[in-house]
């Protein structure tokens, strides 16, 4: 196992190498499964890397300036081949396209750029980055970026703030009720999770007694893990047949 040295090693839904370097190894994948991913994907991590590295400073030097991100928001990374494929793609259509504003006008100094293999269409992610991949069309990107410039600034901008009072009230919640732990779901708006906290707060007696040395997730459904997280919906609402 020492290929794996300064690899992080998660367990996820797939096995494979991930954008960043990362090993994934299925939960439920048979142990094959791990030696294939083991013995052949990760031989090759680091040219996959220099390969990303570069094809990522390509994209850097078309809009100049700006820095490609992981959106904050989400929690997951695709497989490095595909992740791969979207870079060359991208690159090679937006060569094909160095006369547009987009390359010889704008500096891009401030901006952000997620690639997302899964998302359909350019646009902005909750946190002001501006999303695309390969399969968009290539004037559709650079004009979508063109026209949305302002609000891309505004957005994140805005996004900063709630990040900020998000961190204050998880830490207000979790001091006020005493829990051991306070988790989120990271697909859930800041926007709800605020709300989610501030309720919590003005109903801090109701619920005291029951939430006191809890490790609280809030999430999108009820569920109490086996590790004992206790998982409230950020909406939630109670009726009389209805506890924690």
């Amino acid at each position: 196992m020492s290929l794996n040295l300064g690899k992080r090693l998660i367990f996820g839904d797939k096995s494979c190498l991930l954008q960043d370097g990362s090993l994934e190894l299925g939960a439920n994948d048979p142990p094959v499964y791990w030696d294939q991913v083991i013995c052949c994907e990760l031989l090759e991590s680091d040219k996959y890397m220099e390969k990303i590295l570069s094809y990522e400073n390509n994209l850097c030097q078309y809009f100049r300036d700006i820095e490609i991100r992981q959106d904050p928001d989400s929690e997951h990374l695709c497989r490095a081949h595909t992740y791969l494929y979207h870079l060359l793609q991208l690159t090679h259509h937006l060569n094909l396209n160095r006369h547009h504003e987009a390359h010889t006008k704008k500096s891009w100094k401030n901006f952000y750029l997620f690639i997302n293999p899964f998302s359909s269409d350019p646009s902005l992610t909750n946190s002001g980055l501006f999303q695309i991949n390969a399969y968009d069309a290539t004037m559709d990107i650079l004009d979508f970026m063109i026209n949305n410039r302002n609000k891309a600034q505004e957005t994140r901008n805005l996004y900063e703030k709630d990040v900020e009072k998000e961190r204050n009230l998880l830490e207000k919640v979790q001091k006020q009720f005493q829990l051991t732990d306070i988790l989120i779901n990271r697909r859930i708006k800041k926007s709800e999770i605020i709300l989610c906290c501030q309720r919590l707060l003005n109903e801090r007696q109701s619920f005291l007694n029951i939430l006191t040395d809890c490790r609280l997730k809030i999430d999108k459904n009820y569920n109490l893990a086996q590790n004992g997280t206790l998982s409230i919906p950020w909406d939630w609402s109670f009726s009389q047949d209805e506890t924690l």
